[in-house]
């Protein structure tokens, strides 16, 4: 039996700042993070924009980012200026994305690519609305991330990983180049261009001649990537000691963001749908912070039912299905619950076939059908 049947409907687009999308539910707006830092003043204007515009619902993306849902359409304009006049919203942030663990010299690569992009752009060159540069963290922990190039420092200088292309290490400025060159190469080939479309039209070899770069293979194996953290405790990068606080299947609402606005200066939003706070010293210290965050909804313990079930909004504020997501997933979270058998690994509930809530490696998949009777089970 198929697991979509042919003709399901697709739009195609994303929500951006810019962009917002009428969904079923209202106005979708998604607000991009530079590597998932939130001030406690833009916390709580976007709390208080979800409390009184919207339906209280705030999504925590797998791109560490926020979506605020069910805004009203008349309130956009307001919403939007007040959050570009707290710094957010700027097309930066989805251009140049950058782990959440990043230290200042990653930074400064990121300030380095963003330069150089935007004299690219000022001279008239388009780019994809999907097209986005990484930057990692010394561990790799974001190594996975989709984009057209994926960045990392090294004892050898930065390396620049073109997915299904290959591989080079060189200087920053190098490499800001082989970015550029890049992008140029996906503009000439059209204005929605990726990487992806440039292989399938053109093959591997013109791109490869238009670089300014020998690249080796991408072996296969060869992945810088790092522990994938979950919820519970976790050791950063730089060896700092954090607890990751995970949304439950991937949402959170107003009144938990403003209740954490109160005590902490910054978040952290994870690309795992999590918040990430470093841990205080003392041991009564970090109980409290345990027992205060669950007290909000979210989740502490890897052992948690919950902690690794990912799930799309569904019928509930989608178009595209007429699946309950949200049903499905407290099912499973349930079985889990209650059989110690059920099964384990990360489980993503999708209302469809397009899987927009992930797309990392999962033990289990769960697709909406498109009549909402059910949902078929799939392996990955």
């Amino acid at each position: 039996m198929p697991l979509v049947a042919a003709g399901h409907k697709r739009t195609g687009a994303c929500p951006t700042f810019d962009r917002p999308v009428l969904q079923r539910d209202g106005t979708l707006l998604r607000v991009p993070l530079v590597g998932g830092r939130l001030s406690s003043q833009a916390a709580v204007a976007i709390a208080g924009i979800s409390a009184e515009h919207g339906n209280g619902i705030i999504e925590l993306t797998n791109r560490g980012n926020l979506q605020v849902r069910g805004l009203r359409t008349a309130a956009m304009g307001p919403i939007t200026d007040h959050l570009r006049h707290l710094g957010l919203g700027h097309p930066d942030a989805a251009l140049v994305t950058i782990s959440p663990f990043a230290n200042s010299d990653e930074h400064h690569v990121r300030a380095r690519v963003v330069g150089a992009l935007h004299d690219l752009l000022a001279d008239g060159i388009e780019l994809s609305p999907k097209f986005v540069v990484h930057v990692d963290d010394a561990a790799g922990t974001t190594s996975s991330r989709r984009a057209e190039a994926v960045l990392a420092l090294t004892g050898a200088g930065v390396r620049v990983d073109i997915d299904q292309l290959g591989t080079t290490t060189t200087s920053a400025a190098d490499a800001v180049d082989l970015v550029v060159a890049l992008a140029e190469a996906c503009r000439r080939v059209a204005p929605d261009a990726r990487v992806a479309d440039i292989l399938q039209a053109c093959g591997p070899g013109w791109l490869h001649a238009v670089l300014p770069a020998d690249l080796a293979p991408l072996a296969v194996g060869s992945s810088r990537r790092g522990r994938t953290p979950g919820v519970g405790r976790y050791l950063g990068p730089c060896g700092e000691r954090l607890l990751l606080a995970g949304a439950r299947f991937g949402r959170t609402d107003a009144g938990a963001l403003s209740a954490l606005s109160v005590h902490h200066d910054e978040l952290r939003i994870t690309p795992w749908r999590s918040i990430a706070f470093t841990e205080p010293a003392n041991p009564a210290s970090r109980l409290l912070l345990e027992e205060s965050l669950e007290a909000i909804g979210l989740i502490v313990d890897p052992a948690d039912a919950a902690a690794d079930v990912i799930s799309c909004i569904g019928a509930a504020g989608c178009w595209q299905t007429e699946a309950d997501t949200w049903v499905e997933a407290e099912r499973v979270v349930a079985s889990r619950a209650n059989d110690p058998q059920a099964q384990r690994g990360p489980i993503h509930i999708s209302g469809c076939d397009k899987r927009c809530a992930t797309r990392g490696p999962m033990a289990v998949t769960y697709v909406g059908r498109t009549d909402g009777s059910g949902f078929d089970q799939v392996v990955g």
